[in-house]
């Protein structure tokens, strides 16, 4: 768990600054890898949810991270078509909240699980 705790940790961290550049306008040759990498997140929050569901951790917040997971996934390679325009940023906002959001979830599930494991 500590391992997956850390990869969370410092994808996640990569994930926001990579995104701070696209939202200025720069490196936007490496949106690939933001993808990448944040489908890298999603996998790991999900295996810290199923981990600490393993642990015995509330059944519901194992639920709400394998969900937001999904979520983050969702908005983020669908981004793109959603609110073209000057609008957009709505979209990149709820997708940087998601994503915090995401990030405090697998912080949450890995503190949860070795308190309850068997």
């Amino acid at each position: 768990m500590t391992a997956l705790n850390w990869v969370a940790r410092i994808v996640g961290l990569v994930l926001i600054i990579l995104g701070i550049f696209f939202w200025t306008g720069n490196a936007t040759g490496l949106i690939g890898l933001h993808m990448a990498l944040g489908a890298i997140f999603v996998l790991v929050l999900w295996a810290i949810a199923i981990v600490a569901g393993v642990g015995r951790a509330p059944i519901p917040t194992v639920v709400v991270g394998l969900i937001w997971g999904a979520l983050i996934l969702w908005v983020g390679l669908s981004q793109t078509t959603m609110l073209p325009g000057s609008a957009h940023w709505v979209i990149q906002v709820i997708h940087l909240l998601l994503a915090g959001i995401g990030i405090g979830l697998a912080q949450r599930l890995a503190t949860v699980a070795p308190r309850t494991a068997p």
